[in-house]
């Protein structure tokens, strides 16, 4: 027997519990109780085996003195610290797997937007083999008006396998007086509020529902609950003009007032769309996989905060809280509405946005991506013999909401990413079809496949 334990039978010292026939193990020195076991001699460690105490404890009472195999197991809850422990864990863990879950949400968003843009921009140049040209973004105005009939997009659709809203439109339809067809028409109501997905990035519309309530006012009193809207815009160049004017109000085309003169001054930096363009693929002599065709303009107010006002270096960004002429601002692309300037709903609100994105504001200056954006004015200005003094039209630029830059389709149908970081001339070189400006600076392009 180990010199610090002595053997007991029978019965413990308090006379309860007995335990004939067994051994009880008690510690010399301060009578502890260790425990009970059946064998005879055998050493504390062999008989107590699976039922040692958890330690010794001292003599304090006689439930202190119960051998562990006769005591009944009190369940055991979390202490406080524990319980914060466990917390603390679990938020490291979501603090740690939430950015991934975000980024991998983000980058299948980032892949169907490419995806979008690209099926676009095929529907496009489908569209051009079968027409003979790109399609113009806005169709069938009112001599220099903005009044336009029908949207390039509309033209698109049987191309992008949207036919059911393709055969929604009653192309045929026209507007008394006003010698104008399409889109003002409330038999088109139906077509112009039938959203189609693909006009849609889904990094960008997760934040800007689509916009409610477009009444179309002083040309047709009918009212649209969700009008169809669109996160990519035609390319309209680098030129102050998207189209020359039909009117020239009684000046003959020799006339100098008589501005811009696209074809002659701006030609070469006009893009592959415009109001009644007839740009045709063997027109862009940049080369196709060298030119924008249609790019990211995002919509909504989440993702435009601000508007742009003024030019040039001038040119600063409003807050979109901020209200033009007393009414609330609205920020988003009409697609099926053709019409050249600021929409005013009809209830106190003014939607903002445009068909077009360009490269250069309305008097020349570069307008670099992902700037605040201008609205949409196409109409001609009054007359101007001094040129310093003479305002061309006024569209948004190309826009994203994704982190760095934002997506461009290629006049061949490929989609590239271009970063912020790309230099404003090279990019406005990108947009245009004939300015020849690519060789001068594509050491700058910042571009990825």
């Amino acid at each position: 027997m180990p010199p610090a334990f002595e053997q007991r039978r029978g019965f413990l010292q308090d006379g309860t519990w007995p335990v004939p026939n067994w051994t009880v193990w008690v510690k010399k020195s301060r009578g502890v109780l260790l425990g009970v076991g059946p064998k005879h001699g055998s050493t504390p460690e062999a008989d107590l085996e699976g039922i040692v105490m958890p330690g010794p404890r001292e003599e304090s009472s006689s439930m202190d003195q119960q051998p562990a195999a006769f005591r009944r197991a009190r369940p055991r809850g979390f202490t406080l610290i524990e319980l914060l422990v466990v917390i603390a864990v679990i938020g490291l863990l979501m603090a740690l797997l939430l950015p991934a879950v975000s980024s991998v949400r983000e980058a299948a968003q980032r892949a169907s937007c490419q995806s979008n843009l690209k099926q676009i921009s095929l529907a496009m140049l489908s569209y051009a083999d079968t027409h003979g040209m790109i399609p113009a973004a806005g169709l069938g105005g009112r001599g220099a008006s903005t009044y336009m009939n029908f949207t390039g997009y509309a033209m698109i659709l049987p191309y992008l396998e949207a036919k059911t809203v393709y055969d929604q439109f009653n192309f045929d339809v026209q507007i008394p007086d006003l010698r104008t067809y399409g889109w003002a028409s409330s038999d088109n109501s139906t077509a112009c509020g039938m959203q189609v997905q693909l006009f849609l990035c889904p990094s960008n519309r997760r934040y800007n529902p689509t916009p409610m309530g477009v009444r179309l006012g002083s040309l047709a009193d009918w009212y649209i609950p969700n009008a169809c809207v669109t996160d990519y815009l035609f390319s309209g160049g680098a030129a102050p003009y998207v189209h020359e004017p039909i009117e020239t109000f009684g000046l003959p085309l020799s006339d100098p007032r008589v501005y811009p003169g696209i074809n002659r001054l701006y030609g070469r930096q006009r893009g592959v769309s415009g109001f009644e363009s007839t740009v045709r693929r063997q027109d862009i002599v940049d080369g196709s996989a060298n030119t924008i065709l249609v790019g990211e303009s995002a919509g909504g107010n989440q993702t435009n905060r601000f508007y742009a006002v003024g030019y040039g270096k001038n040119r600063v960004c409003q807050p979109n809280t901020k209200p033009i002429d007393g009414m609330t601002v609205i920020y988003d692309n009409l697609a099926f509405q053709a019409f050249g300037q600021a929409r005013q709903n009809g209830d106190r609100s003014i939607t903002i946005g445009g068909l077009l994105a360009v490269t250069v504001d309305r008097k020349g200056n570069l307008y670099p991506p992902n700037d605040c954006g201008y609205s949409t004015d196409a109409r001609m200005p009054s007359f101007e013999s001094n040129p310093a003094n003479r305002l061309g039209q006024q569209f948004p630029n190309f826009r994203s909401a994704h982190s760095g830059g934002l997506f461009i389709a290629m006049a061949d149908g490929g989609v590239r990413f271009v970063t912020d970081s790309i230099d404003a001339s090279t990019f406005a070189a990108l947009s245009t079809i004939a300015g020849n400006e690519l060789g001068e600076s594509s050491g700058s392009l910042a571009m990825s496949p």
